[in-house]
């Protein structure tokens, strides 16, 4: 779903899609949506690792302390995307029928992620 978003951020970026659809419309101007997309990106290319690394993709030897600061770590993630989803219901319309959709169903693979046993 990352991938999507990245999509997302890149037609941002190349100016084929509005940057009045993102960020619930408040982006003053083209300048600042260009640095929100890029943070966006950048976001997200760090999130792909560690989701790799929670869903086993990436096999790693874990040690009790890592094992527990890592779901700690998912529990966050998993909350800040919880708000993220609400966030895309209350912007605009393609929010709401398109990135509300993405960030729901990384929602849901996020809580599968972080209640499982490493």
């Amino acid at each position: 779903m990352s991938i999507v978003m990245i999509i997302i951020d890149l037609l941002v970026i190349f100016q084929i899609m509005p940057y009045s659809w993102i960020n619930g419309g408040h982006y003053a101007t083209y300048e600042i949506a260009r640095k929100g997309s890029i943070n966006g990106i950048l976001y997200f290319v760090i999130g792909i690792p560690i989701i790799l690394l929670a869903s086993g993709i990436i096999s790693v030897k874990w040690n009790n302390v890592v094992k527990k600061v890592f779901s700690i770590f998912l529990w966050i993630v998993t909350l800040y995307t919880c708000l993220g989803v609400i966030m895309q219901l209350l912007g605009t319309p393609f929010e709401k029928i398109v990135t509300s959709i993405v960030c729901a169903v990384s929602l849901i693979m996020l809580i599968r992620l972080a209640m499982e046993k490493r």
